[in-house]
């Protein structure tokens, strides 16, 4: 099959000097390393899972512990912060 491909100028420079060995054409360069990244298994092709370390961030300014939204609004807008 031909196929007509837009290379990088910095990915083309690289196959280039892959092919300079005698006995490797661009096209044996580019179907091998075409190969190469296609046998790669999926994950090993996705970002590492995004990690957030918890931290504290000290008390409360209705100095209360509890997760209430509405009993902090109250508190630290008063009764009308609907």
């Amino acid at each position: 099959m031909r196929i007509t491909l837009n290379l990088d100028d910095d990915i083309a420079a690289l196959l280039q000097s892959l092919a300079r060995h005698p006995d490797r054409s661009l096209d044996l360069v580019i179907h091998e390393t075409l190969r190469a990244g296609l046998a790669r298994p999926e994950n090993s092709m996705r970002a590492p899972a995004f990690r957030v370390e918890p931290m504290s961030l000290g008390t409360s300014i209705t100095g209360s512990q509890d997760d209430c939204i509405s009993a902090k609004l109250e508190a630290t807008e008063g009764p009308m912060h609907r």
